[in-house]
């Protein structure tokens, strides 16, 4: 899995999941699998405003997940975003649950965070980055490690 970005075996396996709690597992399981790197995730604006949908607005934090991803991999970072989800749970799961969801995952498997531009307009990107600093996790922005705004 080295060579594999975690976000793509990330999506790969959640595939096909169909509750939350299923969804837990095969984090859990996959994540085992890379524990000896840190682990990263990269938080950001997914809900729609203005001109942007849920769908572009995941497509985009997809994109700058890669990119972080990419950049961090020869530092022994694995790195993976709430866009691992697949939409169907996110669409039929409620919000809250959905929240605690990916707030417990940078509490239990998240060492390091990355803001995506934006992400000051998302709650539950600004929950889990408040979560991360009060527990003293590392977090940083797109633009330090990517070197520019995409």
């Amino acid at each position: 899995m080295e060579t594999t970005l975690l976000y793509d075996q990330l999506k790969s396996a959640l595939a096909n999941t169909q509750t939350l709690q299923e969804a837990e597992e095969i984090l859990q399981k996959e994540i085992e699998k890379v524990s000896h790197n840190t682990i990263g995730f990269v938080v950001g604006k997914v809900t729609p405003s203005g001109n942007q949908t849920k769908e572009s607005n995941l497509l985009l934090l997809e994109k700058r997940t890669k990119e972080i991803a990419e950049k961090e991999l020869s530092k022994g970072i694995v790195v993976f975003s709430s866009s691992v989800i697949p939409k169907f749970i996110e669409d039929s799961t409620e919000i809250d649950m959905f929240y605690t969801f990916w707030e417990h995952t940078v509490e239990k498997y998240a060492q390091i965070l990355y803001t995506t531009p934006g992400y000051e307009s998302s709650k539950g990107a600004t929950n889990e980055i408040t979560l991360a600093r009060k527990m003293g996790k590392e977090v940083k922005s797109y633009e330090e490690v990517i070197g520019h705004k995409s």
